[in-house]
């Protein structure tokens, strides 16, 4: 089917406007490839639309609009409001044309991942991005991550390579496994429920699990030699990058430790909270449960998109514990120095908080 009638049947099917027999022919076109089937989905997900609608000033929005026209000149007249005011407009958007032009734009600006070269998504600090890739696997980036996929994806291969956080929940395919690389981790998979955190400036990569089961190689690299684990539901493998200097952030207590100095496997628990901190950013909810401030400081960071700054080490080692939902940072703040009141915060800049002793 040519582009141009996809993008016809996309704008009816948003519209409420589809014929019996253009729903077929739009059911054909969703089930010819995974592919089609993972780009259907991102375009009916607000959050998705959301987090690319958000770049979208650093478009080429003049020449993916003519483009738009160019597929719609012989096509029924199309509606579609002024171009300046889509870039004014995020969620709810106000009608289909709107959609449509966003999808216009995203695929034909590069903006569309699986069209794109690199074939990459990225979240600044502050956003979460949910998706889906092309063979169908469910993808919730956390914020400050990168997730970039390889040629060949769902043909030859399944591997990505992730810089971040972010939850997976991997479909089955036994013929192509799913392989997540970090910076210190390979991560097999067939289908699968998990959380990897791996920043590149954090000490220490987590990997949580909830569902099926994984198999993770640690890089030569870290350990000196390659070692494999296996992980069951609710289990969690901690990797030292720099065992030596790890932060008590990522320690864990009552552990059973493996052979290799620098990894850790424990069990996922619920805090005294009632969440499991692993994953509680995916219910919006920023939970530490007694955590030295230095990892609270980290997570806060990239939370609300701000750099902090403790301007006394000997702050760093504090526990601290913590739940929040929509509170804005000042209140998150305050309630830190109510329960800690050796701490003071101070905004030195619209973006950057210091962390003194009082």
């Amino acid at each position: 089917m040519q582009t141009k009638q996809v993008v016809e049947l996309l704008k009816k099917h948003l519209s409420g406007d589809l014929t019996d027999a253009e729903s077929v022919r739009l059911a054909e076109w969703i089930q010819a490839s995974e592919e089609n089937a993972a780009l259907f989905d991102n375009l009916n997900d607000p959050d998705f639309l959301e987090a690319k609608l958000c770049r979208f000033e650093s478009v080429d929005a003049d020449r993916s609009w003519k483009k738009l026209m160019s597929l719609q000149e012989n096509a029924a007249d199309v509606q579609v409001p002024p171009r300046r005011s889509v870039f004014k407009k995020i969620w709810p958007l106000a009608s289909a044309a709107v959609v449509l032009l966003f999808f216009s734009v995203w695929l034909f600006s590069g903006e569309h991942s699986f069209f794109n070269k690199n074939k990459s998504f990225k979240t600044r600090l502050g956003e979460k991005l949910s998706f889906r890739l092309p063979d169908g696997s469910q993808v919730i980036l956390n914020s400050g991550s990168h997730l970039s996929i390889t040629d060949g994806f769902n043909k030859t291969n399944r591997e990505i390579k992730l810089e971040g956080e972010a939850y997976f929940d991997i479909a089955p395919k036994a013929s192509i496994p799913f392989i997540i690389r970090t910076g210190a981790m390979k991560l097999s998979v067939l289908g699968t429920a998990f959380n990897v955190r791996a920043y590149p400036e954090e000490k220490a990569e987590v990997t949580s699990l909830l569902r099926g089961k994984v198999e993770i190689t640690v890089a030569e690299e870290n350990q000196g030699a390659a070692h494999r684990y296996i992980l069951v539901p609710y289990q969690k493998l901690i990797v030292e990058k720099q065992p030596d200097s790890i932060q008590k952030a990522v320690q864990v207590k009552n552990s059973s430790t493996t052979a290799s100095h620098g990894i850790q496997i424990d069990s996922l628990k619920k805090s005294q909270l009632g969440s499991i901190n692993e994953i509680a950013w995916l219910e919006n909810k920023l939970v530490f449960d007694n955590e030295p401030l230095s990892s609270v400081a980290a997570r806060i960071e990239k939370w609300y998109g701000i750099k902090t700054i403790i301007e006394t080490p000997e702050l760093e080692p504090i526990m601290c514990t913590g739940s929040f939902e929509t509170e804005p940072l000042d209140k998150v703040l305050e309630s830190m120095q109510f329960s800690i009141p050796m701490l003071k915060f101070r905004k030195v800049e619209d973006n950057t908080v210091l962390i003194l002793y009082k």
